[in-house]
């Protein structure tokens, strides 16, 4: 193969939704996991957090599936 073509780049990872954010929180060096307390259990549930602007109801149009899923799905 001589050639590549890119036609787009999009993510979607704990540390933004959009190419721009990503690589802004990923070289200022920010964490991109969370301990999150969760009542009745004693020590945090450590996850990937997804982004601060993240709402679940603009990506998922099922409110069954919202009410259903768990938190850490």
């Amino acid at each position: 193969m001589d050639s590549c073509v890119i036609t787009g780049m999009g993510i979607i990872a704990s540390l933004g939704l959009t190419v721009d954010e990503f690589w802004h929180r990923l070289l200022e060096g920010e964490q991109a996991i969370e301990g999150v307390m969760i009542p009745g259990i004693a020590s945090p549930i450590w996850q990937s957090r997804v982004g601060d602007s993240f709402n679940p109801k603009d990506v998922v149009d099922d409110p069954r599936v919202l009410r259903n899923a768990s938190r850490f799905t």
